[in-house]
C-alpha cells in the first residue's frame, strides 16, 4: 500500500537526504522529490545514508 505523506514545503527543501526502508530492500536513498512546479534534487551519497546503510547491515 502507498500512502501519501505531505510535508511542508520549507521542510521539503531544507532536506539534505531522504531514504526509504522495508524489510526486503532494506534502505533505498531517494535522489529526487517530484511536485507539479519543479523538482528537489538531493545527494543520494550523503553520509548520513552511508551511516544508516551500516547500521542495517550489522543485521545480517
Amino acid at each position: 500500500m502507498v500512502v501519501e505523506n505531505l510535508c511542508p514545503p520549507n521542510f521539503v527543501k531544507s532536506l539534505k537526504a531522504i531514504a526509504s526502508n522495508n524489510c526486503v530492500i532494506k534502505l533505498v536513498s531517494l535522489h529526487t522529490i517530484s511536485k507539479r512546479s519543479n523538482n528537489l534534487t538531493v545527494h543520494s551519497s550523503h553520509p548520513a545514508l552511508e551511516k544508516l546503510q551500516s547500521y542495517f547491515s550489522s543485521f545480517d
